[in-house]
């Protein structure tokens, strides 16, 4: 069985660099197109991973929940992680210049992918369900394009 993926300290650091690094000009930014989103700057948070809460317990009094988060841990690697990588690359991609001309069918779908990426990485990478959701949420966004 493959090891769920964990975010070592210096990995935190790397990915915290690399994000402020793609954010530094978003004060700059613009949408070319006008602005569609409501709001045409994008605002910079730091992303730290210290600050989560702490994952819940597995319930040992309610046992078909607590099989279900044992196979969800195997499967979708720990919450925390999840959240941080989902969270960094949604920052990522709101930060780029076509963000704001997307519909809001286009920016679902790519948080959806962004949150089934973070359980590739997180969790045991070849799970099917993984990639077939990815699947489906392009196919949503493939359906609004015109013929």
């Amino acid at each position: 069985m493959q090891r769920p993926f964990q975010v070592t300290k210096e990995m935190q650091q790397e990915l915290e660099n690399e994000i402020a690094g793609l954010t530094e000009n978003v004060k700059d930014a613009h949408d070319a197109v006008g602005d569609r989103s409501g709001a045409s700057i994008i605002p910079r948070r730091e992303l730290r991973m210290d600050n989560l809460p702490s994952p819940p317990s597995v319930p040992k009094d309610d046992p078909p929940r607590a099989a279900l988060l044992e196979t969800r841990q195997t499967t979708h690697g720990s919450f925390r992680d999840n959240a941080a990588l989902s969270q960094a690359i949604k920052t990522i991609l709101r930060a780029a210049p076509g963000w704001g001309s997307l519909t809001t069918v286009e920016r679902e779908v790519m948080d959806m992918i962004a949150l089934k990426f973070s359980r590739v990485l997180s969790g045991r990478s070849l799970e099917r369900q993984h990639w077939e959701d990815v699947v489906g949420y392009a196919q949503l966004a493939l359906e609004q394009c015109e013929p």
